[in-house]
């Protein structure tokens, strides 16, 4: 295992999802929380895919900084091959493999919504006034914007930063889709089967393709950011130490797991 990996896992230990996110789970009792978190967690996810994608493209643009060892500057820049691996979770998120279809995880998620207000049978009309997104998901919804770096002018902290923010959001939701899916078998069976057999409009995709899909991909995507995380180290011909890069994507990492743990925390309120 690379030194910047060991680091991560070693910080996830305080940060695990079922450390906070069973005891979250625990507490929905009612079909308000049951619609509440699914609305509001489909809404949090939202915004990862543009995220990546910038990222990426950060990165990418990056050549003066990540570099191999040729003395010719227009085939020394490495940094598009940190970027690939970071776009790697971008590709699945606008498009599903399996069923070759150009469909996202946003389009996902929101028939796995649409659907879970069916068989609750609640009127769209009157969906908005019973089951707001609160104040805490919106604030939260603009720290991920920060965290992936979107919307300004990244330093090289930033960069790194974003690095550690997306393998935390690889990590995390690993651990997060397995134990919604867990708990949701363990204790609304009925809707899950429901959702499992409801059809979407895309062709042989169900209802719950967004969380049966997200308990398989991200282990894949963590795989690639940590790959990402140790070219950059490789690459990096900046001032920083190795020291210090790795403390960045660290500390991005400790940044995201705590505005997960801070929003499934306020997710029901």
């Amino acid at each position: 295992m690379s030194d910047i990996r060991n680091k991560i896992y070693i910080a996830s230990e305080n940060f695990s999802s079922k450390k906070f996110l069973g005891s979250i789970l625990e507490k929905i009792s009612s079909e308000k929380q049951i619609i509440d978190f699914t609305h509001r967690y489909s809404v949090f996810n939202g915004d990862f895919a543009g995220g990546v994608a910038n990222l990426a493209g950060e990165f990418h643009i990056r050549g003066d900084i990540f570099k191999g060892d040729s003395d010719i500057d227009s085939i020394n820049d490495r940094s598009s091959e940190i970027a690939t691996e970071i776009y790697f979770a971008a590709e699945d998120e606008y498009a599903d493999r399996k069923f070759k279809l150009r469909i996202t995880h946003r389009q996902l998620a929101q028939e796995l919504l649409k659907a879970v207000l069916d068989y609750f049978k609640i009127d769209n009309a009157s969906f908005q006034r019973l089951f707001p997104l609160n104040e805490k998901t919106k604030d939260v919804i603009k720290k991920v914007r920060e965290g992936y770096c979107l919307n300004k002018e990244s330093s090289e902290d930033d960069l790194f930063r974003g690095l550690g923010f997306h393998i935390g959001s690889e990590l995390l939701a690993d651990q997060e889709f397995n134990l919604l899916d867990q708990f949701l078998r363990d204790n609304y069976s009925d809707l899950v089967k429901f959702l499992e057999n409801k059809n979407t409009n895309f062709d042989d995709i169900k209802s719950y393709r967004w969380i049966s899909l997200h308990m398989v991909v991200e282990l894949e995507h963590l795989s690639r950011a940590f790959i990402a995380a140790e070219r950059a180290i490789k690459y990096y011909k900046g001032k920083k130490s190795e020291k210090e890069v790795q403390g960045l994507i660290v500390k991005g990492f400790l940044n995201f797991a705590k505005l997960q743990k801070d929003f499934f925390s306020n997710i029901l309120m």
